[in-house]
């Protein structure tokens, strides 16, 4: 005999598989947005390179295709970038 704690836990089960793909769709957070890359080397460099790949394989799995820029700011050897970002 099946105790009422199991029957009421398979039909939490149905009505939880029911209604699963009835949610609310949410809008995607970075629609619409600029996203800056704070680079710490100069353009053109391969530090510049490696970089553009990266956010160009990035740009296929951010929701909402947000718009990037990039800010270069060499020197210190990567400091002035850590404390442009840290503040």
């Amino acid at each position: 005999m099946i105790k009422k704690s199991g029957v009421a836990f398979v039909i939490g089960m149905l009505i939880y598989v029911a209604f699963a793909e009835t949610g609310l769709a949410q809008t995607p957070f970075y629609t619409g947005k600029t996203i800056t890359v704070v680079v710490a080397t100069d353009a053109g460099g391969s530090g510049d390179l490696r970089t553009k790949a990266v956010i160009s394989v990035l740009k296929k799995y951010i929701p909402g295709t947000p718009t990037f820029t990039f800010q270069y700011m060499p020197g210190g050897g990567g400091r002035k970038a850590a404390n442009f970002v840290y503040r």
